[in-house]
């Protein structure tokens, strides 16, 4: 969901949603016993690392009492990401103090986001945005989110680009443009960018900002799709299941629909259970042996 300091933010896009809480590659890819040395060496990006991981089971099994401890570590020391994280899971428990002790971490995890992105923190700038587009530590802003995304967009920062473009894409602090969000999330998906190229497919699939083009899109999708996406997952998996921009193919949806599930998906295990429908046999059992091959070539 984030990048304060540690996580990234991502938007719930018009596209469908996206994963809820991403580390970004410099901490996937350390060695798991190395950031836990780190953190038990008092690095607060390490403990924030460390608890985002137990939170989201991350490299580890979900665990949400080592989150909690690991995150602590961290917000005590000051680390806005972690200060967030841990105001999400007091807000998860529902109670009053707990809601109350979220409020007041998520206000101080505001307040040293604001610091840095006056600095002219790419990063920060687009972590305010999201703290504004969402309420959480300050009024909520439509407007306030839009141009502080902007500023780091601006900077290049590759998420603030397909952040910029989702407002665009939904009007949201900015008028609705679809070009404009086309041309946004393209910058990303030129670089490779996995969630930029999954909201650039769907521009092309509906024909918003651009001529509608299914092949294209299938092309995007899976470009994400094999670096683990999940939405881009489900999305090829449907074009398949339904023969948009590429022939139809039940077997090559199912195992796309499976190896989506895994990385957590809400909508593929109903699609996954579209396509058994459609098969049986000797090809319900190749959809099966290819969604395990898949998912062993494309979980996280």
């Amino acid at each position: 969901m984030r990048k304060l300091g540690v996580l990234c933010f991502g938007l719930l896009a018009l596209a469908g949603g996206v994963n809820a809480a991403t580390l970004p590659k410099a901490w996937l890819d350390k060695p798991l016993a190395q950031i836990r040395q780190q953190a038990e060496n008092h690095d607060a990006g390490a403990q924030a690392a460390l608890g985002a991981m137990y939170k989201d089971g991350v490299k580890v099994a979900q665990d949400r009492e080592q989150a909690l401890l690991w995150l602590r570590k961290a917000a005590e020391q000051g680390e806005a990401g972690a200060q967030v994280d841990l105001a999400d899971l007091y807000a998860a428990d529902g109670g009053e103090a707990a809601q109350e002790a979220a409020a007041e971490l998520y206000r101080k995890a505001f307040a040293t986001l604001l610091k840095a992105a006056e600095r002219g923190e790419a990063e920060r700038q687009h972590d305010l945005g999201f703290m504004y587009l969402n309420g959480l530590g300050v009024e909520q802003n439509d407007a306030e989110a839009a141009r502080w995304f902007r500023k780091a967009a601006q900077q290049g920062l590759v998420d603030a680009e397909v952040s910029l473009g989702w407002m665009y894409e939904g009007g949201r602090g900015v008028e609705q443009d679809h070009a404009q969000a086309v041309a946004w999330y393209r910058k990303g998906a030129d670089r490779g960018y996995d969630l930029a190229q999954t909201n650039l497919g769907w521009m092309y699939a509906n024909g918003l900002g651009v001529p509608a083009d299914a092949a294209k899109a299938v092309e995007l999708y899976r470009l994400a799709a094999v670096q683990g996406l999940a939405r881009a997952q489900t999305n090829l998996g449907w074009m398949y299941l339904q023969g948009l921009g590429v022939g139809a193919d039940p077997v090559e949806a199912y195992a796309w629909f499976a190896v989506a599930k895994v990385n957590g998906s809400h909508t593929a295990p109903g699609n996954l259970d579209l396509a058994e429908t459609k098969l049986s046999g000797a090809r319900l059992a190749a959809a099966r042996k290819r969604g395990e091959q898949y998912i062993a070539r494309y979980s996280k």
